[in-house]
């Protein structure tokens, strides 16, 4: 099946220029062709997107997302970074349930294919089980999005040889069709490493 995008949009071609009046051709769910209004024929159980008026780009990647901090939006106005993370991260992320992290996710991909984001970077910044784990990916795998699940790595995995962080990855990257992988992050910062979540050694 093959969808064209058509109707007079402006089409961003992946070399930046715009193209008025362009057609796309999306086939499998890949773009393969960008060309002038007549360029593209539809046929029986094609789709034919109407982009009269719209922007056609390609996919926007957002390269940092923490999807559970939608769930925050409005705490620590006018705090200091090491103490919103004293005062309101630790302790909302202390209190959020399985379902509080799938609405999140949820929420999140919906926020940004709403804004024209396919593919994200989802730094988990907190330790997540395999629970939550499931949780958060499955919304995604749901949604059609792509993500980089960033998973954080802490100083109780390093006597386990980073167990949880392999059975992650063994989990659920390529899952989706390829389109969940897994990736694994250290906070290195100087508040982070006093707030107890990664170690000198670890950075070193």
């Amino acid at each position: 099946m093959k969808t064209v995008v058509q109707g007079g949009g402006l089409a961003v071609t992946g070399e930046a220029d715009l193209l008025d009046g362009g057609e796309v051709l999306v086939e499998d769910g890949l773009i393969t062709a960008v060309g002038p209004p007549g360029s593209f024929t539809s046929g029986p159980g094609d789709k034919v997107v109407d982009a009269t008026g719209c922007l056609v780009v390609p996919g926007l990647v957002n390269t940092h997302q923490h999807d559970w901090y939608l769930l925050g939006k409005g705490l620590g106005g006018g705090m200091i970074l090491e103490q919103w993370i004293r005062d309101c991260l630790f302790p909302l992320k202390a209190n959020l349930t399985l379902d509080d992290l799938r609405v999140a996710s949820e929420l999140a991909c919906l926020d940004m294919i709403r804004g024209g984001t396919t593919t994200s970077v989802n730094h988990a910044v907190i330790t997540t089980t395999a629970a939550e784990e499931e949780a958060i990916l499955q919304p995604v795998a749901d949604s059609g999005m792509r993500q980089f699940f960033a998973k954080a790595v802490r100083p109780d995995d390093v006597p386990s040889d980073y167990a949880g962080a392999r059975a992650t990855h063994e989990r659920w990257n390529g899952e989706a069709g390829g389109r969940i992988e897994i990736g694994f992050v250290l906070e290195a910062t100087s508040h982070w490493v006093a707030a107890g979540t990664s170690t000198e050694e670890m950075v070193v």
